[in-house]
């Protein structure tokens, strides 16, 4: 059984990483100061919103078909607007769920990443909430 873990998001601080101007092969490489060509800040990269921007770590590996792998951290927005396609983070019955959001002439669904299941139509009467869009994934080796 797959579950989603919520993760509180704070971008309080800032915390600059050095982005090396060398190339990188397959070794290790030992980068000179001098090599350094900015530092960047990963929530500058990864966050366009912070205040509404928070992280859910996937446990199962059900949703490889959208390229989330078991423990990835999902980036996730809850003030992007849905747009057909987007992949999103849903309570469904009360349950997390990532599903991918889908407006199909005005009519809105929610498809499982298994194309073998039909998707759901959020009529008023379904007990869903999309929590927001996924905007990132970090994939854990």
């Amino acid at each position: 059984m797959e579950t989603i873990e919520l993760i509180e998001f704070e971008a309080k601080s800032k915390h600059e990483i050095p982005l090396f101007s060398v190339s990188v092969s397959a070794g290790v490489p030992v980068p000179a100061e001098s090599d350094v060509d900015e530092l960047i800040d990963l929530n500058e990269y990864l966050i366009a919103n912070p205040k509404n921007t928070f992280f859910a770590r996937i446990n199962g590996d059900s949703y490889k078909h959208l390229g989330i792998a078991d423990q990835d951290l999902l980036i996730t927005d809850s003030e992007v607007a849905l747009r057909d396609g987007n992949t999103v983070l849903v309570s469904l019955n009360k349950e997390l769920t990532v599903k991918i959001y889908r407006d199909i002439k005005g009519e809105k669904y929610l498809q499982s990443e298994d194309n073998r299941f039909v998707p759901v139509n959020m009529k008023p009467h379904l007990d869903y909430q999309i929590v927001g869009v996924v905007t990132k994934v970090i994939h854990s080796f």
